[in-house]
């Protein structure tokens, strides 16, 4: 493991727990509204029978937001996500998953 891989060292600081508690609650939250887009996006395909974009962007941004704040909490990033920083400062990562099946259907 050379430097850059290496976890800060920075000691574990009361502004740091009170941002961790803080980040703690917004994941609940964002979670939650996950979980409820989830089925929002499940119900509109059963009807439309293709999926709601600004549902499934709004799902990927959540999904990012999540991923930024458990590099937060499990102490794997300095950065803090929103609410410290503006909801457009976090960085733009590509998608794992493609965006179209092996028919070529969205």
């Amino acid at each position: 493991m050379d430097k850059s891989e290496q976890p800060a060292q920075t000691p574990l600081s009361w502004e740091r727990i009170l941002n961790m508690l803080v980040l703690s609650v917004a994941y609940a939250v964002a979670e939650t509204v996950l979980i409820v887009l989830i089925v929002g996006q499940i119900l509109f395909r059963l009807v439309s029978k293709q999926p709601n974009e600004p549902m499934r962007r709004l799902g990927k941004q959540l999904s990012d937001y999540l991923y930024q704040i458990l590099l937060y909490l499990s102490f794997n990033s300095e950065e803090r996500p929103f609410p410290f920083q503006t909801w457009a400062a976090s960085r733009e990562r590509s998608i794992i998953v493609p965006d179209t099946d092996p028919q070529g259907n969205r």
